[in-house]
């Protein structure tokens, strides 16, 4: 064989060798950069996460502000005690169990001014038996009422047309006048300037163990309708 055909056929040899090298090291880097980068879908869902803590943490603020009460201003209505009430509410309408028109109650120890400087006071209530004498009237436990009014004014004051009532328990519940009973003495007659007088008035109890005690006194129809509130003897 001629030296120049053994040449080629070295050359030949080499340069497939380097053809085979090149490849080989063409599928190896594209392997590793394969690995070394993350796919599409692997990207999105690591990137999730993030989106969604982000997402409940605005949520959790809005509930948490939702919850938070709003501070109180002071504008809640004013009780029938304190100044700006509605006058109205000083004055019974009858649905408590008084008369309508009554002024609303004073403590038993106090006076109450009916107009015109004509006042009443609750002198005492005591238990007793209220005997029947007249048409309707049953004997059973009773209280007597014992009221004073006072004339301050600068004329006399009719008292025929004086009004006294009883009401007891939480409910309000009307005690029966026992107009019968010897112990009773109505108001009566004038009362000079100046002057007091005093009536005496039983009641039949409509529940015996009631506590609560309401007694309204008034004078004339042009009068106010004066209450007293304290607890039974």
């Amino acid at each position: 064989m001629s030296e120049n055909a053994e040449g080629r056929r070295r050359l030949v040899v080499v340069v497939g060798v380097g053809v085979v090298t090149a490849v080989v090291l063409l599928v190896v880097a594209v392997l590793v950069l394969g690995d070394d980068e993350p796919e599409a879908g692997t990207r999105g869902e690591k990137a999730e996460p993030t989106a969604t803590a982000g997402a409940a943490s605005t949520t959790g603020a809005e509930e948490s502000s939702g919850d938070t009460p709003a501070p109180d201003d002071g504008g809640s209505a004013p009780s029938a005690d304190e100044p700006g009430s509605d006058p109205g509410t000083s004055v019974s309408d009858g649905s408590d169990g008084l008369y309508p028109g009554t002024l609303k109650p004073v403590p038993m120890s106090e006076s109450a001014d009916m107009g015109d400087g004509v006042t009443a006071t609750v002198v005492r209530l005591k238990d007793v038996r209220a005997s029947a004498q007249g048409a309707g009237e049953v004997e059973g436990p009773g209280v007597v009422v014992v009221v004073r009014v006072t004339n301050d004014s600068r004329k006399p004051v009719q008292l025929g047309d004086a009004v006294v009532n009883l009401n007891v328990g939480r409910q309000n519940q009307p005690a029966s006048p026992v107009l019968g009973d010897k112990r009773t003495r109505p108001f009566d007659g004038s009362l000079a300037v100046g002057g007091s007088a005093t009536g005496r008035y039983v009641f039949q109890l409509p529940k015996p163990d009631a506590r609560r005690a309401v007694v309204s006194v008034s004078y004339s129809g042009d009068a106010d309708i004066v209450a007293f509130r304290g607890v039974m003897p």
